[in-house]
């Protein structure tokens, strides 16, 4: 399994998810720096979800299994910088959170 640059991980704490760190920084002009995967450290399952097209390529929405890792997602040579929402949304419904809702900065 490829090691990810970075990984967002996914803890539950008193009944609340939280997103960790809840904003990342990729570029994806760095040889080390623009992978991304989500490690689910809950007993629940989770879907995330990217809806702009221009982060990765695609929409992303995957789900990851309890205690699980997604699939290396590597930023797109093209994508711009800015700051991308995405949603973490575990099985029960709730949302994992970060400081606000996760973001991905691209930095460029």
């Amino acid at each position: 399994m490829a090691k990810a640059d970075k990984r967002v991980q996914i803890v539950e704490k008193d009944g609340e998810f939280y997103a960790e760190p809840g904003s990342i920084e990729l570029d994806p002009g760095s040889p080390s720096n623009k992978t991304l995967k989500i490690v689910n450290r809950t007993g629940e399952d989770l879907t995330w979800v990217v809806t702009n097209t221009t982060l990765f390529g695609a929409v992303v929405a995957e789900t990851v299994a309890a205690r699980g890792i997604s699939t290396l997602k590597t930023v797109a040579a093209a994508a711009p910088a800015g700051v991308y929402e995405y949603q973490i949304i575990m099985k029960s419904g709730k949302k994992a959170k970060g400081n606000s809702d996760p973001v991905i900065i691209i930095d460029t």
